[in-house]
């Protein structure tokens, strides 16, 4: 039978608490690549943002201030197993501070998958599986296929090195007080601007405008 009175509300509230936590899970899924805290209302800033070896990051120049430059290549079209463990994974490396894990598109992944075959690449199950990603592992560092990821792109991370901040100024908790609907009472909301923050840029890197993964 139908829930009323209280069980009513309880449902309802467990309702719109699933649906805000999924809003805000595909939100931070979309913005972590291309976030543009410019924009209205603002978003968290993504690792397109990070990723660059000129202009500005959170203010500092990158060309005079080094140490906060990224790793941008928008020149390479085919990405090679030698030129990874060469040269791109090496640039996002620490001492034996490795990536995290690598993203990029499906159609790659796939490509990834054909070229490289099992003597590099391994299936992963678990919970990656569970919330509909692909991964691979190559040289022991997953490569994950996503949905949100922008064509043409690939990603190697360290989320070690991502942390979420309040920003400087302005009002970065609200909460709000206001009725709504057929339910009596009172809701309340909890607005929280934050800032999606890389600490060390040269962990990431974003290579643009891929076609293809092959074995050198």
């Amino acid at each position: 039978s139908e829930a009323s009175g209280k069980h009513k509300i309880f449902d309802r509230v467990a309702e719109e608490t699933n649906r805000m936590v999924e809003n805000l899970r595909q939100k931070l899924s979309t913005h972590f690549y291309t976030g543009n805290v410019s924009a209205d209302p603002p978003q968290l800033s993504g690792v397109d943002y990070w990723a660059i070896t000129s202009g500005s990051y959170a203010g500092v120049n990158v060309g005079t201030y080094t140490k906060w430059a990224g790793n941008y290549d928008s020149s390479e079209t085919d990405i090679t197993d030698s030129e990874l463990l060469g040269t791109y994974i090496p640039a996002c490396t620490q001492g034996k501070d490795y990536p995290s894990h690598m993203v990029t598109t499906r159609a790659l992944w796939g490509k990834a998958m054909k070229s490289f075959g099992l003597s590099y690449l391994q299936l992963q199950a678990g919970e990656r599986a569970k919330v509909g990603w692909a991964a691979l592992d190559f040289a022991g560092i997953p490569l994950i296929a996503s949905d949100i990821v922008a064509s043409g792109n690939f990603y190697i991370l360290n989320t070690k090195y991502m942390d979420l901040y309040f920003p400087k100024g302005g009002d970065q908790l609200k909460v709000e007080v206001f009725e709504e609907g057929d339910y009596p009472g009172y809701k309340l909301r909890i607005v929280a601007l934050l800032q999606l923050v890389c600490n060390w840029p040269k962990s990431c890197s974003r290579i643009a405008a891929v076609d293809t993964i092959s074995k050198a």
